[in-house]
């Protein structure tokens, strides 16, 4: 997703919600119903901890789904870990998706990635009614920790052997077992016959 050095320039989601217009935190309000459906604790490709929160959110114009993955798990306000957000609803398609990106704090998925100068020409980093009312449940999910099982597989991977490695060295003692059996027994060549020498015919007298 991310190394290191990117978590310095992503934004806190404070801030985003800070940067929302009112009425938009007025509809998340009033307007949305959230469900958790995933939260976990893992370990990125670059191995940065996040938690992963994912869930529905029932609005009065659909249900969509919302990712908020919170990098700094151990901290549990809003303006203190840095997040990655993601919503299917229009909204954050056309007005957010590209300027979120810039910030490391979003990626583009469902947009072109040309820049919303007619919708957000300021390019003010902000969410949807959906993020803002997943973020304040996601901050106190209770999520699974994924690393320890990472771990654990990898510890036994290491230790326990594949059965196709451990069995080789057998095979290879049977097939040759086979091959010395199979071979057919060479016995020593006859001796060659010399011929005998003619005796001379007696005399006649």
């Amino acid at each position: 997703m991310m190394c290191l050095r990117y978590l310095f320039t992503m934004l806190t989601m404070r801030k985003l919600i800070r940067a929302t217009p009112h009425k938009i935190l007025l509809r998340a309000a009033i307007q949305c119903r959230t469900t958790i459906t995933r939260a976990i604790l893992e370990v990125d490709e670059f191995g940065n901890k996040r938690k992963n929160v994912a869930g529905l959110v029932r609005a009065t114009d659909g249900d969509r789904f919302v990712v908020v993955m919170f990098y700094e798990p151990e901290k549990t306000a809003l303006g203190e870990s840095k997040v990655w957000v993601h919503c299917s609803c229009p909204y954050y398609l056309y007005h957010c998706e590209v300027v979120n990106a810039k910030h490391k704090s979003s990626d583009i998925i469902n947009s072109n990635g040309q820049l919303p100068l007619v919708r957000n020409p300021r390019m003010i980093p902000h969410v949807c009614k959906h993020l803002v009312a997943m973020a304040r449940i996601a901050v106190k999910a209770k999520a699974k920790d994924m690393t320890k099982a990472k771990e654990e597989k990898e510890k036994k991977k290491k230790t326990v052997p594949n059965k196709r490695e451990a069995n080789k060295p057998a095979q290879k003692q049977e097939q040759q077992k086979k091959t010395y059996t199979n071979r057919p027994v060479r016995q020593p060549p006859k001796p060659m016959a010399t011929p005998s020498k003619a005796q001379p015919k007696p005399a006649k007298v």
